[in-house]
Protein backbone atom coordinates (compact mmCIF):
# COMPACT_ATOMS: atom_id res chain seq x y z
CA UNK A 1 0.00 0.00 0.00
CA UNK A 2 1.03 3.59 -0.55
CA UNK A 3 1.38 6.32 2.02
CA UNK A 4 -0.45 9.61 1.74
CA UNK A 5 1.08 11.67 -1.02
CA UNK A 6 3.02 14.83 -0.27
CA UNK A 7 2.53 17.84 -2.49
CA UNK A 8 5.43 19.41 -4.34
CA UNK A 9 5.32 22.41 -2.02
CA UNK A 10 5.62 20.07 0.97
CA UNK A 11 8.65 18.42 -0.62
CA UNK A 12 10.33 21.83 -1.09
CA UNK A 13 9.59 22.72 2.52
CA UNK A 14 11.02 19.35 3.63
CA UNK A 15 14.28 19.92 1.71
CA UNK A 16 14.74 23.50 2.92
CA UNK A 17 14.03 22.56 6.56
CA UNK A 18 16.43 19.62 6.70
CA UNK A 19 19.20 21.40 4.81
CA UNK A 20 19.00 24.37 7.18
CA UNK A 21 19.13 21.99 10.12
CA UNK A 22 22.10 19.84 9.02
CA UNK A 23 23.96 22.45 6.94
CA UNK A 24 23.48 25.80 8.70
CA UNK A 25 26.35 27.30 6.69
CA UNK A 26 24.91 26.14 3.38
CA UNK A 27 24.80 22.82 1.47
CA UNK A 28 27.89 21.35 -0.24
CA UNK A 29 28.63 23.47 -3.33
CA UNK A 30 29.63 20.51 -5.54
CA UNK A 31 26.05 19.41 -6.27
CA UNK A 32 24.01 22.35 -4.99
CA UNK A 33 22.62 22.93 -8.50
CA UNK A 34 21.14 19.41 -8.50
CA UNK A 35 18.93 20.33 -5.54
CA UNK A 36 17.67 23.37 -7.45
CA UNK A 37 16.91 21.24 -10.52
CA UNK A 38 14.98 18.64 -8.53
CA UNK A 39 12.87 21.29 -6.80
CA UNK A 40 11.79 22.57 -10.22
CA UNK A 41 10.34 19.17 -11.23
CA UNK A 42 6.90 18.32 -9.88
CA UNK A 43 6.61 14.52 -9.75
CA UNK A 44 3.22 14.36 -8.04
CA UNK A 45 1.28 13.48 -11.28
CA UNK A 46 3.04 10.11 -11.42
CA UNK A 47 1.11 8.85 -8.38
CA UNK A 48 -2.05 8.24 -10.43
CA UNK A 49 -0.02 6.37 -13.04
CA UNK A 50 1.60 3.86 -10.70
CA UNK A 51 -0.90 3.52 -7.86
CA UNK A 52 -2.63 0.55 -9.52
CA UNK A 53 0.67 -1.35 -9.36
CA UNK A 54 0.64 -1.35 -5.54
CA UNK A 55 -1.49 -3.49 -3.25
CA UNK A 56 -4.15 -1.91 -1.06
CA UNK A 57 -3.01 -3.95 1.93
CA UNK A 58 0.27 -4.70 3.62
CA UNK A 59 3.21 -2.68 4.77
CA UNK A 60 3.36 0.93 3.48
CA UNK A 61 5.67 1.14 0.50
CA UNK A 62 8.21 3.82 -0.28
CA UNK A 63 6.85 6.85 -2.06
CA UNK A 64 7.34 6.29 -5.81
CA UNK A 65 7.96 10.03 -6.28
CA UNK A 66 10.92 9.94 -3.90
CA UNK A 67 12.38 6.81 -5.50
CA UNK A 68 12.19 8.29 -9.00
CA UNK A 69 13.56 11.60 -7.75
CA UNK A 70 16.47 9.77 -6.14
CA UNK A 71 17.25 7.97 -9.40
CA UNK A 72 17.21 11.29 -11.24
CA UNK A 73 19.51 12.72 -8.61
CA UNK A 74 21.84 9.74 -9.01
CA UNK A 75 22.16 10.35 -12.74
CA UNK A 76 22.62 14.11 -12.36
CA UNK A 77 25.39 13.52 -9.82
CA UNK A 78 27.21 11.14 -12.18
CA UNK A 79 26.54 7.79 -10.46
CA UNK A 80 25.61 4.61 -12.35
CA UNK A 81 25.72 2.06 -9.53
CA UNK A 82 22.71 1.87 -7.20
CA UNK A 83 24.80 0.16 -4.53
CA UNK A 84 27.27 3.04 -4.48
CA UNK A 85 24.45 5.54 -4.60
CA UNK A 86 22.71 4.09 -1.53
CA UNK A 87 26.03 4.11 0.29
CA UNK A 88 26.51 7.74 -0.75
CA UNK A 89 23.11 8.78 0.60
CA UNK A 90 23.76 7.05 3.92
CA UNK A 91 27.17 8.64 4.36
CA UNK A 92 26.24 12.11 3.05
CA UNK A 93 22.77 13.26 4.24
CA UNK A 94 22.64 15.97 1.55
CA UNK A 95 21.84 13.45 -1.20
CA UNK A 96 19.20 11.69 0.87
CA UNK A 97 17.47 14.96 1.75
CA UNK A 98 17.22 16.27 -1.84
CA UNK A 99 15.87 12.84 -2.84
CA UNK A 100 13.07 13.22 -0.31
CA UNK A 101 14.34 10.80 2.38
CA UNK A 102 15.26 11.47 5.97
CA UNK A 103 18.99 10.94 6.57
CA UNK A 104 18.34 8.01 8.93
CA UNK A 105 15.68 6.38 6.71
CA UNK A 106 17.34 5.69 3.34
CA UNK A 107 15.84 2.76 1.35
CA UNK A 108 17.93 -0.27 0.53
CA UNK A 109 19.37 -1.37 -2.80
CA UNK A 110 16.66 -3.95 -3.38
CA UNK A 111 13.94 -1.31 -3.04
CA UNK A 112 15.35 0.61 -6.00
CA UNK A 113 15.62 -2.52 -8.15
CA UNK A 114 12.04 -3.54 -7.35
CA UNK A 115 10.85 -0.04 -8.22
CA UNK A 116 12.71 -0.06 -11.56
CA UNK A 117 11.24 -3.44 -12.48
CA UNK A 118 7.83 -2.04 -11.60
CA UNK A 119 7.96 1.07 -13.81
CA UNK A 120 9.73 -0.80 -16.62
CA UNK A 121 6.74 -3.18 -16.90
CA UNK A 122 8.83 -6.15 -15.79
CA UNK A 123 6.61 -8.25 -13.58
CA UNK A 124 8.11 -11.29 -11.82
CA UNK A 125 7.36 -14.53 -13.65
CA UNK A 126 8.09 -18.16 -12.95
CA UNK A 127 11.60 -19.04 -14.01
CA UNK A 128 12.40 -15.46 -14.87
CA UNK A 129 16.07 -14.80 -15.38
CA UNK A 130 16.91 -18.40 -16.25
CA UNK A 131 18.49 -18.82 -19.67
CA UNK A 132 21.64 -19.92 -21.38
CA UNK A 133 24.53 -17.53 -21.38
CA UNK A 134 24.59 -15.13 -24.29
CA UNK A 135 27.85 -15.52 -26.10
CA UNK A 136 29.51 -12.49 -27.61
CA UNK A 137 29.71 -12.62 -31.42
CA UNK A 138 33.05 -13.07 -33.08
CA UNK A 139 35.12 -9.89 -33.01
CA UNK A 140 36.22 -10.48 -36.60
CA UNK A 141 32.65 -10.62 -37.80
CA UNK A 142 31.60 -7.45 -39.59
CA UNK A 143 27.97 -6.44 -39.35
CA UNK A 144 26.68 -4.03 -42.00
CA UNK A 145 24.39 -1.24 -40.93
CA UNK A 146 21.15 -2.75 -42.24
CA UNK A 147 18.14 -4.59 -40.74
CA UNK A 148 18.68 -8.20 -39.71
CA UNK A 149 15.54 -9.37 -41.51
CA UNK A 150 15.31 -8.32 -45.19
CA UNK A 151 11.97 -6.77 -46.06
CA UNK A 152 11.02 -6.04 -42.42
CA UNK A 153 10.19 -2.38 -43.16
CA UNK A 154 7.87 -3.43 -45.99
CA UNK A 155 6.05 -5.93 -43.78
CA UNK A 156 5.64 -3.38 -41.00
CA UNK A 157 4.30 -0.79 -43.44
CA UNK A 158 1.78 -3.24 -44.91
CA UNK A 159 0.66 -4.13 -41.40
CA UNK A 160 0.08 -0.50 -40.42
CA UNK A 161 -1.63 0.44 -43.68
CA UNK A 162 -4.02 -2.49 -43.26
CA UNK A 163 -5.14 -1.15 -39.88
CA UNK A 164 -3.25 -3.58 -37.64
CA UNK A 165 -0.90 -2.75 -34.77
CA UNK A 166 2.80 -3.42 -34.70
CA UNK A 167 3.94 -6.70 -33.12
CA UNK A 168 5.37 -6.31 -29.64
CA UNK A 169 7.88 -8.93 -28.49
CA UNK A 170 9.65 -6.77 -25.95
CA UNK A 171 8.85 -5.03 -22.68
CA UNK A 172 7.96 -1.58 -23.99
CA UNK A 173 8.25 0.18 -20.59
CA UNK A 174 4.82 1.74 -21.06
CA UNK A 175 4.68 2.94 -17.43
CA UNK A 176 7.86 4.97 -17.58
CA UNK A 177 6.84 6.34 -20.99
CA UNK A 178 3.56 7.58 -19.53
CA UNK A 179 5.42 9.13 -16.60
CA UNK A 180 7.77 10.84 -19.02
CA UNK A 181 4.88 12.22 -21.07
CA UNK A 182 2.56 13.36 -18.26
CA UNK A 183 5.27 14.76 -15.99
CA UNK A 184 8.11 16.10 -18.12
CA UNK A 185 6.65 16.63 -21.60
CA UNK A 186 3.46 18.11 -20.17
CA UNK A 187 5.53 20.53 -18.09
CA UNK A 188 7.43 21.63 -21.20
CA UNK A 189 4.11 22.26 -22.94
CA UNK A 190 2.84 24.38 -20.06
CA UNK A 191 6.00 26.48 -20.22
CA UNK A 192 5.50 26.99 -23.96
CA UNK A 193 8.76 25.22 -24.88
CA UNK A 194 6.99 22.87 -27.30
CA UNK A 195 5.11 24.47 -30.17
CA UNK A 196 2.20 22.08 -30.77
CA UNK A 197 0.85 24.13 -33.69
CA UNK A 198 4.07 23.80 -35.71
CA UNK A 199 5.87 20.80 -34.24
CA UNK A 200 9.05 19.84 -36.10
CA UNK A 201 10.85 16.83 -34.69
CA UNK A 202 14.06 14.92 -35.37
CA UNK A 203 14.64 11.25 -34.67
CA UNK A 204 17.84 9.43 -33.82
CA UNK A 205 18.90 6.35 -31.89
CA UNK A 206 21.74 5.09 -29.81
CA UNK A 207 22.84 1.88 -28.14
CA UNK A 208 23.81 1.69 -24.50
CA UNK A 209 25.18 -1.26 -22.54
CA UNK A 210 23.66 -2.83 -19.49
CA UNK A 211 25.71 -3.35 -16.34
CA UNK A 212 24.65 -6.99 -16.08
CA UNK A 213 26.93 -9.78 -17.26
CA UNK A 214 25.91 -11.72 -20.38
CA UNK A 215 27.34 -14.91 -18.85
CA UNK A 216 25.09 -14.96 -15.80
CA UNK A 217 25.54 -16.98 -12.63
CA UNK A 218 25.94 -20.75 -12.63
CA UNK A 219 23.22 -22.72 -10.86
CA UNK A 220 24.42 -26.15 -11.95
CA UNK A 221 27.07 -28.36 -10.32
CA UNK A 222 29.23 -28.64 -13.44
CA UNK A 223 32.93 -28.01 -13.04
CA UNK A 224 34.59 -25.71 -15.53
CA UNK A 225 32.87 -24.29 -18.61
CA UNK A 226 29.42 -25.59 -19.47
CA UNK A 227 26.37 -24.57 -21.48
CA UNK A 228 23.76 -25.22 -18.80
CA UNK A 229 20.91 -22.92 -17.84
CA UNK A 230 22.14 -19.93 -15.84
CA UNK A 231 20.62 -17.10 -13.87
CA UNK A 232 20.83 -13.82 -15.78
CA UNK A 233 20.29 -10.54 -14.00
CA UNK A 234 19.07 -8.91 -17.24
CA UNK A 235 17.42 -11.54 -19.40
CA UNK A 236 16.04 -9.14 -22.02
CA UNK A 237 19.46 -7.67 -22.90
CA UNK A 238 20.97 -8.78 -26.20
CA UNK A 239 24.18 -8.46 -28.19
CA UNK A 240 24.10 -5.93 -31.01
CA UNK A 241 26.47 -4.09 -33.29
CA UNK A 242 27.06 -0.38 -32.70
CA UNK A 243 28.02 0.93 -36.12
CA UNK A 244 28.89 4.36 -34.71
CA UNK A 245 31.54 3.03 -32.32
CA UNK A 246 32.36 -0.07 -34.40
CA UNK A 247 31.99 -2.48 -31.51
CA UNK A 248 29.61 -5.07 -30.04
CA UNK A 249 27.32 -3.87 -27.25
CA UNK A 250 25.39 -5.98 -24.74
CA UNK A 251 22.38 -3.97 -23.73
CA UNK A 252 19.51 -2.07 -25.34
CA UNK A 253 18.70 0.31 -28.15
CA UNK A 254 17.27 3.73 -27.43
CA UNK A 255 15.40 5.94 -29.88
CA UNK A 256 13.89 9.35 -29.30
CA UNK A 257 12.01 12.11 -31.06
CA UNK A 258 13.09 15.61 -30.07
CA UNK A 259 11.95 19.07 -31.05
CA UNK A 260 14.03 20.64 -33.77
CA UNK A 261 14.24 24.05 -32.13
CA UNK A 262 15.19 23.32 -28.50
CA UNK A 263 16.16 19.61 -28.73
CA UNK A 264 13.59 18.62 -26.10
CA UNK A 265 12.59 14.92 -26.19
CA UNK A 266 8.88 14.27 -26.71
CA UNK A 267 8.75 10.50 -27.37
CA UNK A 268 11.20 7.81 -26.23
CA UNK A 269 11.39 4.16 -27.26
CA UNK A 270 13.45 1.31 -25.80
CA UNK A 271 14.03 -1.87 -27.78
CA UNK A 272 16.53 -4.73 -28.20
CA UNK A 273 19.99 -3.58 -29.17
CA UNK A 274 19.96 -5.62 -32.38
CA UNK A 275 17.03 -3.67 -33.82
CA UNK A 276 17.94 -1.36 -36.70
CA UNK A 277 17.31 2.39 -36.54
CA UNK A 278 14.90 2.22 -39.48
CA UNK A 279 12.69 -0.24 -37.56
CA UNK A 280 13.07 1.93 -34.47
CA UNK A 281 11.85 5.00 -36.34
CA UNK A 282 8.69 3.18 -37.46
CA UNK A 283 7.90 2.01 -33.92
CA UNK A 284 8.60 5.44 -32.40
CA UNK A 285 6.54 7.35 -34.97
CA UNK A 286 3.65 4.94 -34.52
CA UNK A 287 3.85 5.45 -30.77
CA UNK A 288 3.81 9.23 -31.28
CA UNK A 289 0.70 8.80 -33.44
CA UNK A 290 -1.04 6.71 -30.79
CA UNK A 291 -0.20 9.35 -28.17
CA UNK A 292 -1.68 12.05 -30.45
CA UNK A 293 1.42 14.18 -30.88
CA UNK A 294 0.62 16.77 -33.59
CA UNK A 295 3.82 16.31 -35.59
CA UNK A 296 3.94 18.42 -38.74
CA UNK A 297 7.43 17.62 -40.06
CA UNK A 298 9.91 14.91 -39.12
CA UNK A 299 13.57 14.39 -39.96
CA UNK A 300 15.56 11.14 -39.69
CA UNK A 301 19.04 10.10 -40.75
CA UNK A 302 19.81 8.13 -43.90
CA UNK A 303 19.28 4.79 -42.09
CA UNK A 304 15.52 5.40 -42.49
CA UNK A 305 15.76 6.08 -46.22
CA UNK A 306 13.22 3.48 -47.37
CA UNK A 307 10.22 3.78 -49.69
CA UNK A 308 7.90 2.24 -47.13
CA UNK A 309 8.75 4.90 -44.52
CA UNK A 310 7.95 7.68 -47.01
CA UNK A 311 4.71 5.85 -47.80
CA UNK A 312 3.79 5.70 -44.12
CA UNK A 313 4.54 9.40 -43.72
CA UNK A 314 2.13 10.34 -46.51
CA UNK A 315 -0.67 7.78 -46.13
CA UNK A 316 -0.60 6.85 -42.44
CA UNK A 317 1.13 9.44 -40.23
CA UNK A 318 0.27 12.50 -42.33
CA UNK A 319 3.74 13.93 -41.66
CA UNK A 320 6.14 15.67 -44.01
CA UNK A 321 9.33 13.56 -43.91
CA UNK A 322 12.79 14.90 -44.69
CA UNK A 323 15.37 12.10 -44.86
CA UNK A 324 18.80 12.31 -46.50
CA UNK A 325 19.22 9.91 -49.39
CA UNK A 326 21.37 6.94 -48.45
CA UNK A 327 24.48 7.31 -50.59
CA UNK A 328 25.87 3.82 -49.93
CA UNK A 329 25.84 2.96 -53.64
CA UNK A 330 26.55 6.46 -54.90
CA UNK A 331 29.07 6.47 -57.73
CA UNK A 332 28.62 2.75 -58.45
CA UNK A 333 28.77 3.30 -62.19
CA UNK A 334 30.47 0.94 -64.63
CA UNK A 335 30.02 3.24 -67.61
CA UNK A 336 29.44 6.94 -68.03
CA UNK A 337 25.80 8.11 -67.67
CA UNK A 338 23.68 9.28 -70.65
CA UNK A 339 24.42 12.59 -72.29
CA UNK A 340 21.13 14.23 -71.29
CA UNK A 341 17.53 13.57 -70.33
CA UNK A 342 14.63 15.18 -72.15
CA UNK A 343 11.86 17.19 -70.51
CA UNK A 344 9.55 14.18 -70.61
CA UNK A 345 12.14 12.05 -68.78
CA UNK A 346 13.61 10.04 -71.66
CA UNK A 347 17.41 9.53 -71.51
CA UNK A 348 19.43 10.22 -74.67
CA UNK A 349 22.28 7.83 -75.42
CA UNK A 350 25.74 8.82 -76.65
CA UNK A 351 24.60 8.38 -80.26
CA UNK A 352 21.83 10.97 -79.75
CA UNK A 353 18.96 8.42 -79.81
CA UNK A 354 16.05 8.17 -77.41
CA UNK A 355 16.46 5.01 -75.33
CA UNK A 356 13.73 2.36 -75.33
CA UNK A 357 11.33 2.19 -72.40
CA UNK A 358 11.56 -1.34 -70.93
CA UNK A 359 8.94 -1.10 -68.22
CA UNK A 360 8.61 0.00 -64.61
CA UNK A 361 10.41 -1.77 -61.74
CA UNK A 362 7.84 -1.68 -58.96
CA UNK A 363 10.11 -2.96 -56.19
CA UNK A 364 12.72 -0.23 -56.79
CA UNK A 365 10.30 2.43 -58.08
CA UNK A 366 12.30 3.18 -61.22
CA UNK A 367 11.90 3.09 -65.00
CA UNK A 368 14.14 0.84 -67.05
CA UNK A 369 15.62 2.01 -70.38
CA UNK A 370 17.58 -0.07 -72.84
CA UNK A 371 19.78 0.59 -75.83
CA UNK A 372 17.55 1.50 -78.82
CA UNK A 373 19.93 0.00 -81.40
CA UNK A 374 19.64 -3.47 -79.85
CA UNK A 375 15.96 -3.42 -78.84
CA UNK A 376 14.16 -1.43 -81.56
CA UNK A 377 13.79 -2.80 -85.09
CA UNK A 378 13.88 0.60 -86.76
CA UNK A 379 17.49 1.06 -85.60
CA UNK A 380 18.79 -2.35 -86.67
CA UNK A 381 20.50 -0.85 -89.73
CA UNK A 382 21.82 2.12 -87.78
CA UNK A 383 25.61 2.16 -87.65
CA UNK A 384 26.26 3.20 -84.04
CA UNK A 385 29.86 4.36 -83.46
CA UNK A 386 29.56 3.70 -79.70
CA UNK A 387 28.15 0.18 -79.87
CA UNK A 388 31.40 -1.49 -78.78
CA UNK A 389 32.57 1.17 -76.31
CA UNK A 390 29.18 1.86 -74.70
CA UNK A 391 29.01 -1.53 -72.93
CA UNK A 392 30.51 -4.99 -73.25
CA UNK A 393 27.20 -6.76 -72.53
CA UNK A 394 25.14 -8.40 -75.29
CA UNK A 395 22.04 -7.21 -73.47
CA UNK A 396 22.96 -3.63 -74.33
CA UNK A 397 23.26 -0.50 -72.26
CA UNK A 398 20.73 -0.16 -69.41
CA UNK A 399 19.78 3.09 -67.68
CA UNK A 400 17.33 3.63 -64.82
CA UNK A 401 15.41 6.85 -64.11
CA UNK A 402 13.00 7.89 -61.39
CA UNK A 403 9.40 8.92 -62.12
CA UNK A 404 8.27 12.43 -61.27
CA UNK A 405 5.79 11.16 -58.68
CA UNK A 406 8.48 9.27 -56.74
CA UNK A 407 7.88 10.37 -53.13
CA UNK A 408 11.40 9.41 -52.11
CA UNK A 409 13.12 11.75 -54.55
CA UNK A 410 10.37 14.35 -54.81
CA UNK A 411 9.32 14.63 -51.18
CA UNK A 412 6.35 16.75 -49.98
CA UNK A 413 8.97 19.08 -48.47
CA UNK A 414 11.41 19.84 -51.34
CA UNK A 415 14.93 18.83 -50.38
CA UNK A 416 16.60 21.96 -51.72
CA UNK A 417 14.07 24.38 -50.28
CA UNK A 418 14.81 26.55 -47.26
CA UNK A 419 12.36 24.56 -45.13
CA UNK A 420 13.88 21.24 -46.20
CA UNK A 421 17.40 22.42 -45.41
CA UNK A 422 16.27 23.76 -42.02
CA UNK A 423 14.48 20.54 -41.04
CA UNK A 424 17.39 18.42 -42.18
CA UNK A 425 19.84 20.61 -40.25
CA UNK A 426 20.89 17.67 -38.10
CA UNK A 427 19.73 14.75 -36.05
CA UNK A 428 19.62 15.04 -32.27
CA UNK A 429 22.81 14.07 -30.45
CA UNK A 430 21.25 11.07 -28.74
CA UNK A 431 24.63 9.54 -28.10
CA UNK A 432 25.65 12.61 -26.11
CA UNK A 433 22.45 12.38 -24.11
CA UNK A 434 23.31 8.78 -23.19
CA UNK A 435 26.92 9.47 -22.26
CA UNK A 436 26.05 8.75 -18.63
CA UNK A 437 25.68 5.05 -19.46
CA UNK A 438 29.30 4.86 -20.58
Amino acid sequence: MLKEQLSHEEYIHFVETWLDTIYPKGPPPIHAHVATMLMLVDLTPMRKIVEHLYSALGRPAREPESLLRSLLCMVLCGYTSITKWVSKMRSHPFYAIISGFRPFDVPGVGTFYDFMNLIMSRKPKEGRGLSRRKRKPDEKETTPDKPRHPGIIKRLAERLLSGKKLPLRFSDASIIKEIFERVFVAHSKRLGLIDEDNLIISGDGSKFPTRASPYGKKICECKGKCDCIRKLLDKEAQWGWDDYRKQWVYGYAYYELVTQERQLPVVIHIAPVNRHDSVQSVYTMEEARERCFPIKYASFDSASDAYEIYQLGIKHWDVGLVIPINETNKGNYIHSPPITITEDGVPICQAGLRMANWGFCKDRCRIKWRCPVITLKRYRDFNCPFLDSCTDSQYGRVVFTKPQWDYRIHTPVPRNSKLGVFINWGSPPARKILRIFR
